[in-house]
């Protein structure tokens, strides 16, 4: 079952067995066991949305991320699109449209003018931080100088902790924890996390954690690209400031029994 285009505006009810699920983004199927679900390109996607909706249905027992595939050609919705298209609701007082004001519209613009952020981006450094910062340096010239509005940046945050590679903050954005100087005209350092690794959520607390004692909890979700096996590990902060992995010790091996001949014979 495939969603292929819009965004997260419109809520879709299901009452299964008398109990009710509301969903967004996620395709209706995800609640049958024999159903894979798609996300299309066609779709805009709002990664709090897609996590929150997605945190909702496993807190019900429901295997999302076994079910679900996203596109890496989808289009992200950013803060900086609710802002903008919240601007022009009010810019246009009497004559207003009506929209959510979820950022569903410019974020559809940005894909037709081929400057939007996908989410595939978010798994090249590089690129996604170039990218990132033209669409900010774009949109908030026009909040600022048309709208005379606010332009987006991450004052309102609290800050997670201090980069692991420049020591200057990291904050949340879109699908990934991204130091702050590495969005913006004048980037000059490149660390960003995923807020989704190997399938595994990335709670905002666990990023605290690893950027404040190096190491976050347990995490249990790992889907191996290779395997496809599930598999437990903890996230550290290694040296060079990127994100590693650190496996449980295992516990020693019992020395193998000897054989009744053998102590027999001793």
């Amino acid at each position: 079952m495939a969603r292929f285009q819009g965004g997260h505006n419109a809520g879709h009810t299901l009452v299964i067995d008398g109990e009710k699920t509301v969903l967004h983004l996620i395709p209706s199927g995800i609640l049958r066991a024999n159903v894979q679900c798609l996300i299309g390109n066609g779709v805009v996607v709002a990664p709090d949305a897609l996590l929150k909706e997605m945190r909702g249905l496993e807190e019900k027992g429901v295997p999302v991320r076994e079910r679900l595939r996203v596109s890496a050609a989808c289009p992200l919705i950013l803060p900086v699109h609710v802002a903008l298209d919240q601007a022009r609701e009010k810019a246009r007082g009497e004559a207003k449209i009506g929209t959510t004001g979820r950022g569903i519209g410019p974020a559809y613009e940005d894909k037709v003018s081929r400057r939007g952020v996908r989410l595939g981006d978010l798994y090249q450094r590089e690129r996604f931080a170039a990218k990132l910062g033209g669409l900010l340096d774009y949109h908030n010239f026009v909040l600022r100088n048309y709208y005379n509005a606010e332009p987006v940046d991450f004052s309102a945050q609290t800050s997670l902790g201090a980069c692991p590679k420049c020591q200057a903050n990291v904050f949340e954005h879109g699908m990934a924890y991204v130091c702050e100087k590495s969005v913006g005209p004048e980037k000059s350092c490149d660390f960003r996390s995923g807020k989704i690794i190997l399938q595994q959520p990335v709670e905002r607390e666990q990023m605290h954690k690893l950027l404040t004692e190096g190491k976050t909890e347990l995490l249990r979700g790992f889907v191996s690209n290779k395997t496809k096996r599930k598999f437990s590990a903890f996230l550290v902060r290694q040296k060079d400031g990127k994100v590693g992995f650190e496996f449980e010790p295992r516990a020693p091996k019992k020395p193998a029994a000897k054989s009744k001949a053998k102590a027999k014979s001793e």
